[in-house]
């Protein structure tokens, strides 16, 4: 634990209460006959069931992790409890919350550049503003690149995190699904747009990113720590003398 890892924790964590209570206190304010807007009417009716979301709670969690991990270090005692939760730790981090939070931002955006009614109409801004878009779409990625660099992170090796990854997309995938069957609406403008097969490909192609962003970290966390982490060299053996 450093005072650098800590102070940003606290802040971080006080950041995303901010925020999570700014979500409920506005988004619920709303009554679903009140809103026009089909877009937003969707929004309202299934907000826990984007994946936007769904990134911003793992990495709420997260941080809640840490900063119950920097606290578990101020006793002594219990190395075997430690040990688990910062395994655990690590693994959610780097399987899931980085990837997951620079996969939202980059896919956002740059539908974003291409036609933001595809992706945030400009309607949205009435209940969303500007900052609360960029808390949910930018500042998770920058808090993500802040934490890679102020903490080391031991990555798991690649199959264990095919796995998680696999795994947590492939429920998102069944729950975008499951959301379209059962209301007829899509979370994503850009859906109503693509036929069944692009629709099947974007997906893919989402799946494929978060896998070559966790590779990308991982290449990332290498450059930053390799040289930094500490390591135990054996001792030189002296010759005697004759």
């Amino acid at each position: 634990m450093t005072t650098a890892s800590l102070v940003f924790h606290v802040a971080v964590v006080g950041y995303f209460m901010v925020v999570t209570n700014w979500m409920k206190e506005n988004m619920l304010q709303f009554r679903q006959e009140e809103i026009n807007d089909p877009v937003v009417r969707t929004l309202k009716r299934f907000s826990l069931r984007y994946l936007t979301n769904w990134t911003f709670t793992l990495e709420t969690i997260y941080f809640f992790f840490a900063l119950g991990e920097e606290v578990l270090s101020l006793f002594k005692g219990r190395e075997k409890l430690k040990d688990k939760v910062h395994k655990y730790k690590n693994y959610f981090f780097t399987v899931l919350v980085a990837p997951m939070a620079l996969l939202v931002s980059i896919v956002f955006w740059g539908i974003w550049a291409i036609d933001r009614n595809l992706i945030f109409p400009t309607v949205m801004d009435q209940y969303l503003p500007p900052w609360i878009n960029h808390s949910l779409h930018t500042m998770t990625s920058i808090i993500v690149l802040l934490e890679m660099y102020l903490c080391f992170h031991k990555y798991p090796s690649f199959k264990p995190a095919l796995l998680g990854i696999t795994l947590y997309l492939l429920c998102y995938s069944i729950c975008l699904m499951m959301t379209y069957y059962q209301s007829g609406a899509w979370l994503y403008p850009v859906f109503k747009t693509l036929s069944w097969t692009l629709r099947i490909t974007f997906c893919l192609a989402t799946y494929v990113l978060a896998i070559a962003l966790y590779g990308a970290q991982y290449f990332l966390n290498s450059l930053l720590w390799d040289n930094k982490v500490v390591t135990k060299k054996a001792p030189k053996k002296k010759h005697k003398k004759h």
